[in-house]
């Protein structure tokens, strides 16, 4: 492209402003390919904070005296998710707690549940994006009591979530600002976290199924998957 042709493109991106609410669902039976979960999803409107990071691993290819490539492979993502509260029976059923009678007791035995994780959060201008981690396990953590003081209470409980690689995905994202560039009006945040909650998703096609009643055109995609491809990236010789 010639010099003259050059333009600069001025544009504003959506910024989150709130995080909705998040969803659990524990897991029946896996394969190599397929996930059974439970039938019921858990909605709880009690987020604070969710903040998602990879874990990544890199390498760098050296030939010839230079560097020829870089490798770079995401191993997992660790959520630190902060809310007001977790219902119990959810943190017993994942940490495989017997609980009768309202008495719970925890073993030493490797009995933790997995379970699939999601979230929303909502944009300022009203755009939203929805999170399915379809395979995830709860880093055991430990829970604070602090006596009450004269000040007003603004409880918090704090937990380690990782989601783990199933058939090659760690996530599924979906977007409705990116929708629009497919010609697909999603709903409010609100109203489309009643149908994508309604069961965990882990294939392009599920997705896009909830989708299609959206679109306004024949053919385009909105589901970003994040996988373990390993990425690689070619760095320009400036020599």
């Amino acid at each position: 492209m010639a010099d003259a042709d050059r333009r600069l493109s001025h544009e504003i991106p959506p910024y989150s402003i709130t995080v909705g609410n998040i969803y659990f669902c524990l897991i029946k039976n896996k394969t190599s390919t397929t996930i059974e979960f439970d039938d019921t999803v858990i909605e709880v409107p009690m987020a604070k904070t969710v903040a998602l990071s990879q874990n990544t691993a890199s390498q760098d290819i050296w030939a010839s005296g230079a560097l020829l490539a870089t490798l770079v492979r995401t191993n997992y993502l660790e959520i630190s998710l902060a809310t007001v509260s977790l219902p119990q029976h959810l943190i017993n059923a994942i940490e495989g707690a017997e609980s009768v009678d309202g008495i719970t007791i925890n073993k030493t035995n490797d009995v933790e549940r997995e379970f699939a994780f999601g979230f929303w959060a909502e944009n300022n201008d009203g755009s939203h994006v929805s999170f399915w981690l379809p395979v995830c396990k709860l880093i055991p953590s430990e829970k604070s009591y602090t006596t009450r003081t004269a000040d007003l209470p603004d409880p918090e409980v704090s937990y380690t979530v990782r989601g783990i690689p199933f058939d090659n995905v760690l996530r599924v994202r979906v977007s409705s600002d990116d929708a629009k560039k497919y010609e697909i009006n999603l709903p409010d945040a609100r109203e489309f976290s009643q149908q994508f909650f309604l069961t965990p998703m882990y294939r392009m096609e599920q997705v896009q199924t909830l989708v299609s009643k959206y679109r306004t055109v024949a053919d385009g995609a909105v589901a970003e998957f994040a996988t373990l491809a390993t990425a690689l990236n070619k760095k320009d010789d400036k020599k």
